[in-house]
């Protein structure tokens, strides 16, 4: 099986873990990486407590852990395949490997459906409108000029006019994008973000 890219632009969660290891507590993050179906493809965690040593191991593992992610393995089977036992009856996981997969599965669990990229599928007898593909494939592209252009979009028109002696073309183009460029709010589609943009112009036009 080939290793399975992650999409450039993904969810992840975050969540808090305490690991007792010969009378010393270790607090550290772990942050794990969702694809576009919601299931965990890449760990990693911090802490700036944690030995270096002890740190560099940790960041190895994981290292694997999320290579085998990305090549088919699921972090059930991670876990599951790990050792159970504690070294003590506080102990959740056999090792610190152990309670890191664990608890990736239980954020996969929780947070996974909710970081899904949600897909339509037709009904029985349907077929997939090509339009609505293109409408999914436009609006992905819109999402990633913003990423691009909002810092020209929030410009002020002082710094526009200074940029207007040094180049004019770059000037036409920031003014071009100010005045086409519709901003997507959180949670907002184009067409959404086009009737908002309508009744903005149409309120200017009233006033």
């Amino acid at each position: 099986m080939t290793r399975q890219p992650l999409p450039a632009r993904r969810q992840s969660r975050t969540r808090t873990l305490t690991w007792k290891d010969d009378n010393l507590i270790h607090v550290f993050e772990l942050t794990v990486g969702f694809n576009d179906r919601g299931e965990v493809r890449e760990i990693f965690a911090n802490s700036p407590k944690i030995r270096n040593q002890v740190k560099a191991q940790i960041d190895d593992a994981l290292v694997v852990f999320s290579r085998a992610l990305q090549f088919g393995d699921s972090i059930a089977e991670i876990a599951a395949s790990l050792g159970r036992e504690g070294i003590d009856a506080d102990s959740p996981a056999a090792s610190i490997y152990g309670l890191m997969a664990r608890a990736a599965v239980e954020i996969e669990t929780e947070e996974g459906p909710t970081v899904a990229v949600p897909t339509s599928a037709p009904a029985s007898g349907e077929t997939t409108s090509p339009l609505a593909g293109a409408y999914l494939v436009l609006q992905a592209a819109h999402e990633a000029l913003l990423d691009i252009v909002n810092p020209l979009l929030s410009m002020d028109e002082a710094d526009i006019a200074g940029i207007y002696h040094e180049n004019q073309a770059v000037y036409d183009t920031i003014k071009s994008l100010q005045r086409s460029v519709i901003p997507l709010q959180s949670g907002e589609t184009i067409s959404d973000a086009s009737a908002r943009h309508a009744l903005r112009l149409a309120q200017q036009k009233e006033a």
